[in-house]
Parts: C-alpha cells; sequence; structure tokens
C-alpha cells in the first residue's frame, strides 16, 4: 500500500512552486527599505534584489542626487537589518513609485 505523504513533506515543494517564500521577502525588503529610507521613504520603493545589489527606483533625478550621497549609511543601515543578506551595493533608477512607497 502507497504511503499517503504528509503535510510536511507535501508543503516545502507547494512553497517553491508558488513562490510565497519570494513574495514574503519581496515585501519584507520593501518593508525594511522603507525604514531605512527614512526622509526619502515616499520617493522611492524597492525594486529587486539581484546578486547582493539592492535596486531602488526613485521618482526623480534629484533625489537620485541625494540618496548618492547617503549611499554608504542607507547601505549600512541595511547591512545591520539583515546581516545575512551581504548587500554588496544599492542602485537607484528613476522610475514610478507607487503611492504606498
Amino acid at each position: 500500500m502507497k504511503k499517503i505523504p504528509s503535510l510536511g513533506d507535501l508543503l516545502p515543494d507547494f512553497i517553491a512552486k508558488t513562490g510565497i517564500n519570494r513574495t514574503r521577502k519581496t515585501d519584507d525588503l520593501a518593508e525594511k527599505w522603507r525604514a531605512v529610507a527614512g526622509r526619502f521613504a515616499e520617493v522611492t520603493a524597492y525594486s529587486a534584489l539581484r546578486r547582493g545589489v539592492l535596486e531602488i527606483t526613485v521618482t526623480d533625478t534629484i533625489y537620485i542626487q541625494e540618496l548618492m550621497f547617503e549611499k554608504a549609511d542607507l547601505l549600512a543601515k541595511l547591512r545591520a537589518a539583515y546581516p545575512d543578506a551581504k548587500f554588496k551595493d544599492v542602485r537607484f533608477r528613476v522610475g514610478e513609485v507607487g503611492e504606498d512607497g
């Protein structure tokens, strides 16, 4: 007789196939970015994390210039909030930022 798999056996495959874990990490990173961004939270938004490089969308190039001055501090705060993430860099690009940042 074939053994019926337990929920514990099925759950990892389900999470991997649905991408739930990636979505949760994305939401968590977006929330952490808003906390770290401070006065820039309303004009920026988390976009992606690729190979240790955090990509942030910014509403205007003027804000990108200001963010570049604070880049080292922002990166230090992100590393403190996520010690295991090993952030290498933060990159900013102009784009549309939603109402919730």
